[in-house]
């Protein structure tokens, strides 16, 4: 019954922290741009993560955040819709490992991990998409265009249950790019 009482004071600690901030979190989509290498064309990106305190504070507390980035591959059509030739979502989780006080970067993905001493570090990988898979030249109409789309946010449903309705109604906790779109070829 402690362990309850210890996640609701918990809780309730985190929801005075929502009435009183008042920055919100951002997630910004600096660039994406496409390059064709060895007939695989590739995705760089930078998305820069800007967490409000509360996030922040629930991290170095031990609520671990999941990051879902999504990419989307339309071919563009003159006459009808354009159709999804690729979707993906790469998914992350950081979080702070209290005996070692450095953080952890999980791909959710590959089960990779990284270890960092400062959160602006892990940030920044997190924000760094290097040379990522498209799709390969053979695969498409040569004759088509590609557009691409990016977006970034974090995972609300992921959090621990009792964190969830605070995160559903506090916009400290809403953090998501736009779309972001650029021409793939």
């Amino acid at each position: 019954m402690a362990h309850l009482s210890g996640k609701f004071t918990a809780c309730m600690f985190l929801l005075c922290l929502t009435l009183g901030s008042v920055q919100a979190s951002e997630v910004n989509i600096e660039f994406a741009t496409s390059t064709l290498v060895d007939n695989r064309y590739l995705v760089d990106a930078y998305i820069e993560y800007d967490f409000d305190d509360e996030v922040i504070t629930a991290l170095t507390h031990g609520i671990p955040l999941r990051i879902d980035t999504h990419i989307k591959i339309k071919r563009e059509r003159k006459w009808l819709w354009n159709p999804v030739v690729r979707a993906e979502t790469m998914s992350f989780q950081l979080q702070r490992h209290a005996l070692s006080d450095h953080y952890l970067l999980t791909n959710l993905n590959t089960d990779e991990k990284e270890q960092f001493q400062y959160l602006d570090e892990a940030l920044r990988t997190l924000g760094s998409i290097n040379s990522h898979f498209l799709f390969d030249l053979e695969t498409i109409h040569s004759e088509a265009s590609y557009i691409g789309y990016l977006m970034s946010e974090l995972n609300i449903e992921a959090l621990p249950p009792p964190l969830r309705p605070i995160a559903y109604f506090s916009r400290h906790w809403q953090a998501d790019s736009d779309w972001y779109e650029w021409l793939v070829k």
